[in-house]
């Protein structure tokens, strides 16, 4: 059984004051952040935040790109409840010259 008694008057014993902060970071535009693609969605994909946030981020692209793999984006926007990024030049760079490899074997 857990004790929270215990841990309630330890917090109250302490100097320290509670911190009702958001864990959810704001981005400003041009902040580069490393996303998990999720899945393909119609325009682009769908991408995980980082520091287990609960909001998605879209990245509009016809790039094909994996599921599963990391990718450094640029926040655009906040469009509702998703956030809108773009691609890096250096994701892109190398993610246009996967995809020429792949259309010339």
């Amino acid at each position: 059984m857990f004790d929270t008694t215990a841990i309630l008057i330890d917090a109250m014993e302490t100097d320290k004051p509670f911190d009702f902060s958001s864990p959810i970071k704001e981005y400003r535009a041009g902040d580069t952040i490393t996303c998990e693609i999720r899945y393909k969605a119609k325009g682009g994909f769908a991408l995980t935040l980082p520091y287990n946030d609960v909001r998605h981020a879209f990245l509009p692209t016809s790039l094909e790109l994996t599921p599963g793999d990391l990718i450094r984006v640029f926040f655009v926007c906040y469009d509702g409840s998703k956030i809108l990024v773009s691609m890096t030049e250096d994701e892109f760079r190398k993610h246009t010259s996967a995809s020429r490899q792949t259309s010339s074997s």
